[in-house]
């Protein structure tokens, strides 16, 4: 959707498109690991939610390890399902359970501190520089690397197996 906003030339959608992104990131990002920092007093209801959170993620992976390749070419419906992915996005929730459970034993958060809110705002400044990246260099990038789409999916699908299951080894 980036790309095709960006070779479109449709600035003000893209722009739209990135406070969208940016904002429901941050949403779920910020109450996803508040959350687990309210359950962490919680050990019994932690484990389950941590072991639950490594089996989605690695369905996850599964999923788009073994979905189909779809077509290169984008079709008109695009934007509008980039920007309800953006809003209704159900990888977001397993995505910062995990992060946040890796955060969790590397880095202390607190709620009554800037610590989460910072990291919260960082994520945000991340995700606009990556969209930035990807609009004006995705398709040189994946030009380059000569990667399509599907590629990159099945790599993060990878990506999402490996650490689910290390995880899960090591609970």
């Amino acid at each position: 959707m980036v790309l095709d906003l960006f070779s479109e030339r449709r600035y003000n959608i893209l722009g739209l498109t990135g406070v969208i992104v940016i904002a429901f990131e941050s949403l779920y990002c910020f109450f996803t690991l508040q959350f687990l920092n309210h359950i962490n007093f919680r050990p019994e209801l932690f484990h389950i939610i941590k072991l639950s959170a490594y089996v989605v993620t690695l369905v996850m992976g599964l999923w788009m390890v073994l979905e189909k390749s779809t077509k290169k070419k984008s079709n008109p419906g695009t934007i509008h399902r980039g920007i309800i992915s953006a809003i209704i996005h159900p990888q977001q929730i397993p995505f910062w359970l995990l992060m946040g459970l890796i955060f969790h034993d590397i880095i202390f958060y607190e709620m009554n501190s800037l610590s989460l809110p910072l990291f919260v705002f960082y994520n945000a400044i991340g995700t606009l520089l990556i969209l930035f990246c990807y609009a004006f260099y995705g398709n040189r990038l994946l030009d380059f690397l000569k990667l399509k789409i599907n590629t990159v999916n099945k790599s993060v699908g990878i990506f999402y197996i490996v650490i689910s299951l290390i995880s899960l080894i090591n609970i």
